[in-house]
Formats: structure tokens, sequence, C-alpha cells
């Protein structure tokens, strides 16, 4: 991945200890423009990239999994949103994310000023990031709405080592305490993503 090497500049090559895992399955709706095998393609590096959030690992089944990650057209996520916006979103009563299509494909415009495919690795990030609990944060980071611009803050596709942190407790077992009280709502991440 070539944003690979350019991320490496804020303290998110910090790596954490071992942590509990987070099992995610991805697919692509029926009516996608993808399969499922294209959507893993691409997307599965992408969830278990070293500069991510280090607790996600790839399953083969949904049964599986605890959250599952689907490629969707904005036309199903209005309809079963009310998503007049083309947002891609995590429902935190399941922890599922699904995935504008359209953002994707960026066939609607954003101001992150990101490239394409780290882009498509922010998308990722920051909703895997509603389904461990985060809420969105106003600052330089991978839970801030990139998507609608960051004012003078450098466009960075991964958590910053601080964030985190702040999902591990001192001896880095997660704190699954702290993602519970963050949860305002059943579903998060409206934005124009």
């Amino acid at each position: 991945m070539n944003f690979g090497e350019e991320a490496r500049g804020c303290d998110a090559n910090i790596k954490l200890r071992e942590q509990e895992k987070m099992y995610v399955y991805l697919c692509a709706h029926p009516e996608s423009a993808w399969t499922t095998s294209m959507f893993r393609d691409v997307c599965g590096p992408l969830v278990t990239h070293e500069l991510g959030w280090n607790v996600f690992t790839l399953v083969d089944s949904p049964s599986s999994a605890d959250s599952v990650v689907t490629l969707t057209p904005a036309s199903v996520l209005r309809a079963r949103f009310n998503n007049p916006q083309n947002l891609s979103l995590c429902d935190m009563s399941t922890r599922n994310v699904y995935v504008n299509e359209d953002r994707w494909f960026r066939h609607v415009p954003d101001a992150s000023h990101l490239p394409l495919v780290a882009y498509r690795a922010y998308i990722i990030q920051h909703e895997l990031g509603h389904a461990l609990g985060l809420e969105h944060e106003i600052g330089c980071f991978v839970m801030n709405q990139q998507t609608l611009g960051i004012g003078d803050c450098r466009p960075f596709p991964f958590p910053h080592f601080s964030e985190r942190q702040r999902l591990f407790d001192g001896d880095g077992a997660q704190s699954r305490h702290v993602v519970r009280t963050q949860r305002t709502g059943n579903v998060v991440g409206h934005n124009n993503r």
C-alpha cells in the first residue's frame, strides 16, 4: 500500500501490546457493483493494516463475526437508515458497518484531500472506530470527520496512537467499559463520507 510509508510520520507506528481481537466479516450487498470477493481483496488489507486499530481479525463467516462490514449502494442506505446525504455509517446496536458505495468509489465529492486508497482506509478505520465504541473527535484524528474537511490538520487515514491507547488500559487489555460508556445512540458516523 503506497500510503503506508507516508502515514508512518505521526506516532501511528507505535505498536500496542497484544490485544483482545474483534472479528470482522467483509461482504458486498447483492446490489453492489462489486462482488464480496472483490471487496474483501481491497478492504481486507485496510482492516488489518499495521497502522490501524490492531484489534481486527478477518473471518470467513458472518456468524463468527463481531462486526460485518458491507459495501452498500447509497439507495439501500437511504432506504434502510433514512440516509439522504449518502453517508457511510456504523449501526451501534449491532456494530455493523455500512460503507457507502458512492463514497468508496468517490462518486461524490469530499474535502479530505486524501488519495483514493488512503480515503478508503480512512472510511474503514473511522467506521470500525465507531464499531469499537468511539465517537467523533475534534482534532487531527481518524475519528474526526475528515470528509468534511479538517482545517489546518494534515489528513491521515489511520488512528493516531493516542486514539488507540484510549481503547486499552495499562496492561494492554481492551477497556470494554470505556467503549460501552461512550455510546450515545444506535447509529453513528453521520457525515458526508
